[in-house]
């Protein structure tokens, strides 16, 4: 039986989300310093070139974007949460990989006094079996360094995010963009018309968006994002394209 082939190209926002914003695979793109363009969602600014092992990538990483991806498909027809923790812990994730996706993490030394060889077919074995392989100086390479600061993550952020509950948030219009990465508030922009906010106070009915709050939205996105916000072609666009 032939090995499985592992992910290189790992994304750090679910393939799932970027479609609902997309038109023929294309999404337009809002830069940071005024720039605009097009890119599709396979485009390398959307994901880190193996940024982090494959524990993160099919393992438990896949439990988290699973239970995430049911949350917001039961939004996007119901206009409801069924289930705050597993949004919460998805946008944490959305968070810490978009991190090590633009800033990889580099080799980490972990133990000293360490003096033996490199097989890089026992290195390539423990990627693929959950594993963590230490290189014969003590170090270990970036995609383990970073699986493990993911996971540190995960649990300490869990702890700040008890208690919050995503309200839903639903425009008239295909107008909302989303950043590529929010790191300080909690939005989360699961299509172009509707987007979640974590609050403390629960509120079950859904939020309609006035144009004003649509813009606020949009604000947000362009002051918080890393590098650009994405959202849905425009038709003229769509049809220029």
């Amino acid at each position: 039986m032939s090995a499985r082939v592992l992910t290189k190209r790992q994304h750090y926002h679910m393939r799932a989300i970027l479609k609902n914003f997309s038109h023929s695979e294309e999404l337009s793109i809002y830069y940071k310093d005024g720039r605009t363009g097009t890119l599709t969602y396979e485009d390398k600014a959307f994901y880190g070139l193996v940024a982090w092992s494959d524990e993160t990538e099919t393992r438990y990483g896949a439990e988290i974007e699973k239970r995430g991806l049911g949350q917001i498909r039961h939004v996007l027809a119901n206009r409801n949460v069924s289930n705050h923790q597993h949004l919460s812990e998805y946008h944490i994730f959305w968070r810490l990989r978009h991190m090590f996706a633009v800033s990889p993490e580099p080799i980490t030394k972990i133990y000293d006094c360490f003096d033996f060889g490199t097989l890089e077919e026992v290195k390539d074995w423990a990627n693929r079996h959950g594993k963590i392989y230490i290189n014969g100086d003590g170090t270990i390479d970036g995609m383990f360094a970073a699986t493990l600061r993911i996971q540190e993550g995960l649990e300490r952020y869990r702890q700040e995010y008890e208690g919050i509950y995503w309200t839903v948030g639903v425009a008239d219009s295909s107008d909302l963009i989303s950043a590529d990465c929010f790191a300080r508030s909690l939005i989360f922009p699961i299509s172009p018309s509707i987007v979640l906010c974590g609050k403390r106070k629960r509120n079950k009915k859904p939020w309609l968006l006035t144009s004003e709050d649509v813009q606020a939205v949009n604000a947000r996105a362009m002051e918080e994002c890393h590098s650009f916000c994405f959202g849905k072609p425009k038709s003229d666009d769509a049809d220029a394209s």
